[in-house]
């Protein structure tokens, strides 16, 4: 009785292990293709990118002026035929060498302390060199200029691998400390959000002397804003197109001139290797993936410093706010 009771023991429990066996074998199976259709799904969605290399440049300016038409709420970045062929074109060109170098210009609001995450984490593990602050998190809040920057110290030559603290924009100023083969990039997001954003986080309100509720029909918009335009501060620049003024725009004087806006653009589409987009930002990963020929998990990301409460602004806000973020909504 006792041997009956004892196989009997051993072969539920090896009916048991067979089962568990198949199940690890099925997951390990379905997690392989569901991978493969994720990848396969990254690059059939697609959207806008600006800059170099010159397959990454997609424009659609029918896309553009619809999309000035529209409330903050309800901006879509333009041209998924278009982005699906710059991938394409990107993925002709096989990896030869991974690239270790990148220069990230830090915009604010904009899902950057994310993918700045993404790069620490990247060059921790391959101990490479940082740019880093003497203090807090900013190398500068003027143009960058090492000599002048809060640069905690130069780099030994060739120049840094990664840049990715706040630092004004200057190409000139970043070449100085950053090696040769560096790829430049950075991050935007549709303004008006970016605008809320900055406003919440920053509590942006308090530092003009304002009081009440911004989403309210009742507050003086207009009122604020033109109190900020007055102000030459760190917090003014960045809440008057401060997206370009992080890329080294003179938002104080200049924001309202289309042509000097127009060159600024112009001239970055020459600088910058990849821009990357907020509201597709899984999208935006892969391409910088296939450009510095890296793998899946260097790409993996924890979202930063994202806030669970959504506000719409009343559309008499956001006439005001289209007119003041007209250089970034042009960028």
């Amino acid at each position: 009785m006792a041997t009956f009771f004892s196989n009997q023991r051993n072969s539920t429990r090896t009916h048991i292990m067979m089962g568990v066996f198949r199940k690890c074998i099925l997951l390990a199976v379905g997690s392989i293709l569901f991978i493969y259709l994720l990848y396969i799904g990254l690059n059939s969605r697609t959207t806008q990118f600006f800059g170099r290399p010159a397959e990454l440049t997609v424009r659609d300016e029918h896309s553009r002026s619809d999309r000035n038409s529209k409330s903050s709420s309800e901006l879509v970045y333009p041209s998924i035929a278009s982005f699906h062929d710059a991938t394409q074109q990107l993925s002709t060109n096989s990896c030869t060498q991974q690239l270790n170098s990148v220069a990230f210009v830090k915009t604010f609001k904009t899902g950057s302390s994310t993918l700045a995450s993404i790069l620490a984490r990247y060059g921790y593990e391959r101990n490479l060199s940082f740019a880093l602050p003497k203090s807090e998190m900013f190398l500068s809040t003027t143009t960058f200029n090492p000599k002048t920057s809060n640069l905690l110290s130069m780099p030994k030559p060739p120049g840094f691998h990664i840049l990715n603290n706040h630092a004004i924009f200057n190409k000139t100023g970043f070449q100085e400390v950053m090696r040769p083969e560096t790829k430049y990039i950075t991050i935007l997001r549709a303004p008006i959000k970016t605008f809320y954003s900055f406003i919440a986080y920053f509590q942006a309100l308090k530092s003009f002397n304002f009081t009440g509720d911004i989403f309210s029909p009742d507050f003086p918009m207009q009122s604020f804003l033109n109190v900020v335009g007055t102000k030459r501060t760190f917090r003014s620049g960045l809440l008057h197109n401060g997206q370009m003024f992080s890329l080294g725009f003179d938002t104080y004087t200049q924001s309202n001139d289309e042509d000097a806006v127009a060159k600024k653009i112009s001239q970055l589409d020459l600088e910058l290797d990849l821009v990357l987009i907020n509201e597709y930002y899984d999208e935006s990963l892969i391409i910088l993936k296939k450009m510095m020929c890296w793998q899946f998990e260097d790409i993996l990301y924890i979202s930063n410093k994202i806030s669970g409460t959504k506000y719409n602004f009343p559309e008499e806000h956001v006439t005001h706010l289209r007119k003041w973020t007209a250089a970034d909504s042009a960028l």
